[in-house]
C-alpha cells in the first residue's frame, strides 16, 4: 500500500511538472509572437513616417502624387456609378435583337408551312394572334433608351417589324373572314404567302443591315419635286 501511495505522489508532481512546462513554453511562444508584431508594426511606421518625410522634402511631387491619386479617385467612382446604366444599354440592345428574331421566325414560320395545305381561318386567326404577341412586345420594349437611333439601328428596326407585323395581322383577320367555314383556294394562299413574302423579305433585309429606301411611285418625282430644286 505505501509504494502504491508513493508512486500515485509522483506522477502527481510529474504531472504538475509537465504542465507548469507547458505552460511556461505556451507563454514563451505568446511573447515571442507579441514581439514580432511589436517589430513589424514598428517598421512599418517607420517606412510611413519616411514616405511623409520625402514628401515634404519634394513639395511638388507630393502635390503631383496628390493630384494623380485624386484623379485616381475620381475615375473608379464615375466607372463604378455608371457600370450598372453600361449593363443595361447592353441588355436592351440584346434584347432589341431578339425582338427582331422573333419578328423573322414568326413570318417565315407561318410562310413556309402554308405552302404544305390550304389553310382554314381559326389557321389565320393562329398566325395572326401569333404576330400580335410579337408586335405587342415590341411596343412595350423602351426603344427610346437605345443610344443609337440611325436609321440601321435596332430601334428603328424594332418599330418598323412592329408596324410589318401589325399590318400582316389585318390582312390575315380579312382573309380569315373571307374564308370563314370553307378552306382557302389555291389562289387565296398564294395571294397570302405572296403578302407574307414580301414583309418576310423587308424584315430579312433589316436583319442583314441592306438599305432601305422608300418606294418610288411612277410620277411621283415630277408631282412632288425635291426641296432642293
Amino acid at each position: 500500500m505505501r509504494r502504491c501511495g508513493r508512486s500515485s505522489r509522483s506522477i502527481g508532481i510529474d504531472c504538475f511538472l509537465l504542465a507548469t512546462t507547458l505552460k511556461w513554453s505556451a507563454g514563451e511562444e505568446y511573447r515571442l509572437l507579441e514581439d514580432r508584431l511589436f517589430d513589424h508594426t514598428a517598421s512599418c511606421r517607420h517606412e510611413d513616417i519616411g514616405v511623409i518625410e520625402w514628401l515634404e522634402a519634394h513639395d511638388k511631387l507630393a502635390g503631383w502624387a496628390q493630384f494623380a491619386g485624386a484623379i485616381l479617385a475620381l475615375g473608379l467612382t464615375y466607372f463604378t456609378a455608371f457600370m450598372p446604366v453600361w449593363h443595361r444599354k447592353r441588355q436592351l440592345e440584346a434584347s432589341g435583337k431578339r425582338l427582331l428574331q422573333n419578328g423573322y421566325e414568326t413570318m417565315e414560320s407561318f410562310h413556309r408551312t402554308f405552302g404544305h395545305f390550304l389553310p382554314l381561318s381559326i389557321n389565320l386567326h393562329a398566325a395572326s394572334l401569333a404576330m400580335s404577341s410579337v408586335a405587342d412586345e415590341i411596343s412595350r420594349f423602351p426603344i427610346y433608351e437605345l443610344d443609337d437611333q440611325g436609321s440601321r439601328s435596332v430601334a428603328r428596326h424594332l418599330i418598323a417589324t412592329g408596324v410589318t407585323l401589325s399590318g400582316t395581322r389585318l390582312m390575315l383577320d380579312s382573309m380569315a373572314k373571307d374564308i370563314e367555314g370553307r378552306p382557302a383556294t389555291e389562289e387565296e394562299r398564294d395571294i397570302i404567302r405572296d403578302f407574307m413574302a414580301e414583309q418576310l423579305k423587308l424584315i430579312t433585309n433589316m436583319l442583314n443591315g441592306v438599305e432601305l429606301k422608300r418606294p418610288e411611285w411612277p410620277g411621283a418625282s415630277q408631282s412632288n419635286p425635291s426641296p432642293t430644286s
